[in-house]
């Protein structure tokens, strides 16, 4: 789950990056929704492995939590570029 999570982050932040070098907008509006669309299931995923160590009375490791609020900053970003 959390490197399914990595990976949707990773290319959400490849797609906000190329939404914000490019100047037609067919291209910039197409990458912005890709980024979007990756980076918040990225954090659906990143939440919902923190609900399932908390369901079994473990600790969430400092790292998960670090991922988490990483890509809930590119998240805000890639909401603020797309259309």
């Amino acid at each position: 789950m959390i490197r399914k999570a990595d990976e949707l982050h990773e290319t959400g932040k490849s797609h906000l990056e190329k939404s914000k070098a490019t100047n037609e907008n067919g291209i910039w509006q197409d990458e912005a929704i890709k980024a979007l669309m990756d980076l918040k299931n990225a954090q659906t995923l990143y939440a919902s492995a923190q609900e399932t160590l908390d369901a079994r009375g473990a600790t969430v490791p400092r790292e998960l939590l670090t991922k988490f609020r990483t890509n809930m900053q590119a998240l805000v970003m890639a909401r603020r570029q797309a259309p």
